[in-house]
């Protein structure tokens, strides 16, 4: 496995254009890391993302202020947690506000 170089270091040894060319590199993001945020991830591109692999990839990744942390990580945690995610899935397709 290769290593990225430390962007902060790259910038104060002056150089600018290596981090500039670090920062415009792709990089993964996994939407799904296992069975439970699976199932989240097919309720919300089928009900939320008209199955756009970007925005549900997007919002299974970033923190919601409804559930303390990412629907993918409180997915993941247990079948309670799942089973919350879904339910905030299908009130959000209801057009509930949260």
């Amino acid at each position: 496995m290769t290593t990225k170089p430390n962007v902060m270091e790259l910038f104060k040894a002056g150089k600018r254009e290596e981090v500039i060319a670090l920062l415009s590199e792709p990089i993964a993001i996994k939407g799904v890391v296992g069975p439970r945020s699976a199932r989240a991830a097919l309720e919300a591109a089928t009900l939320l993302f008209d199955g756009d692999i970007e925005g549900t990839t997007r919002w299974m990744t970033e923190r919601s202020v409804y559930l303390g942390k990412s629907p993918r990580e409180c997915a993941e945690e247990s079948d309670e947690g799942l089973e919350l995610v879904i339910r905030m899935i299908n009130r959000l397709y209801r057009g509930v506000y949260l």
